[in-house]
Order: structure tokens, then C-alpha cells, then sequence
């Protein structure tokens, strides 16, 4: 019997933690490819879970182009402020993102150190 764990299962991981680690703050995660492809999702059955990573894909292929044309150096993350939340991004190495849905009055600081490390492992997994 085989006890090895599929990349999968340990995105899935990685996406229960970050919401553990983060008290509650955290509404939904996902781990996409740039070509918006969902490899692994923490979000409620109301969310259309492959349009928003479409959706992500495209905000981080536009949030990449800003940044080349202004000479700024690579996108480090997209913070999306809405009236009930935010919507965060991170690049996660050169084939996928971090999507984190935060809650209204979520701590953002906490949630921007936590994910950065996220997507730290989430790249090392799919390397």
C-alpha cells in the first residue's frame, strides 16, 4: 500500500492551514494556474470556484503588465478592497497564484505575512 500524498491533498493542506493560522479572517482560498486552471479550493458551494480562478488569472496577468510598464520590478501580490472584504493575489513561482478571499474587518497585515509564506509552499509543491 502506497502512503505517498498527491500534490493535491497537499495544496489542501496548505490551504486549511492558512485559514487555521488565520483565525477565521480567511472566507475562501484557492491555488490556480496562470492559465487559471483550479489545482485546489477552500470555498463555500455558492462561490463559482472556476470563474473566479479565471478571474484571479487574468487580475495577476494585468497586475504583472502594470508593473513591467512602470519599471516596477515584479508583482508581489494585488490587493482588491471591496466594501465587504478583500481579494487577495499572490504570485505563487512562475505557474500559479494564491487567491485568498478575506472577510470584512479581516486582519489584512496578518493575512499578507501568512500568505506570502503560503505561496512560498504552494511554489515549492508544484516545482
Amino acid at each position: 500500500m502506497s502512503t505517498t500524498i498527491s500534490k493535491t491533498e497537499l495544496l489542501n493542506e496548505v490551504l486549511d492551514q492558512l485559514a487555521l493560522n488565520l483565525a477565521g479572517d480567511v472566507m475562501g482560498s484557492a491555488v490556480v494556474s496562470v492559465d487559471g486552471i483550479v489545482y485546489a479550493a477552500r470555498f463555500s458551494g455558492a462561490v463559482n470556484v472556476d470563474r473566479l480562478s479565471a478571474i484571479a488569472a487574468t487580475t495577476l496577468g494585468v497586475s504583472r503588465r502594470v508593473a513591467k510598464d512602470l519599471s516596477l520590478g515584479n508583482a508581489n501580490e494585488t490587493i482588491i478592497q471591496c466594501e465587504n472584504g478583500y481579494f487577495v493575489i499572490y504570485p505563487a513561482g512562475d505557474k500559479c497564484l494564491l487567491a485568498v478571499n478575506l472577510r470584512k474587518g479581516g486582519n489584512l497585515g496578518m493575512v499578507r505575512l501568512e500568505a506570502a509564506d503560503t505561496a512560498d509552499k504552494v511554489s515549492g509543491i508544484m516545482a
